[in-house]
């Protein structure tokens, strides 16, 4: 029941009116989270005995992918896989060797979608001096 908007004209019989909201209130929702019982990240703020659950902490880290480009993605490296195991059966662990690297590069993708524009755009300048560095090394 949401609570009658108080003018200054009433401002008395407001606070008795509230009053008697906020205990008809209370009784309505005992388990309502006040919005001082939010915190930071939106979640609400729990007891030391309290469990959060595990997917809401991780869903935002593992939906950083985008699904139709993920699921392309992983539809060519199985055309890949297939094709490497069909061409590569004289030569064991071709096809596990390959299987590492991809695990690896989905790792490194993983955590480079986790980092903020505004920490990529602060190493920008660095990482790309680093990288014609490295490019004139293996030019010399």
């Amino acid at each position: 029941m949401p609570k009658p908007r108080v003018t200054r004209s009433d401002a008395s019989d407001a606070a008795h009116a509230n009053d008697a909201n906020d205990a008809h209130d209370a009784s309505d929702a005992p388990d309502a989270p006040d919005a001082r019982d939010i915190d930071a990240n939106g979640y609400p703020r729990m007891e030391l005995t309290q469990r959060r659950r595990l997917w809401p902490m991780i869903k935002p880290h593992l939906m950083v992918f985008d699904g139709p480009l993920a699921l392309i993605i992983f539809l060519i490296l199985s055309v890949g896989i297939v094709t490497l195991y069909s061409a590569g059966i004289d030569f064991p662990g071709r096809v596990e060797d390959q299987l590492r690297n991809i695990v690896v590069s989905f790792v490194v993708m993983w955590i480079a979608a986790n980092v903020s524009p505004q920490t990529l755009m602060r190493f920008a300048v660095p990482i790309y001096t680093i990288g014609i560095a490295l490019l004139i090394c293996v030019a010399t």
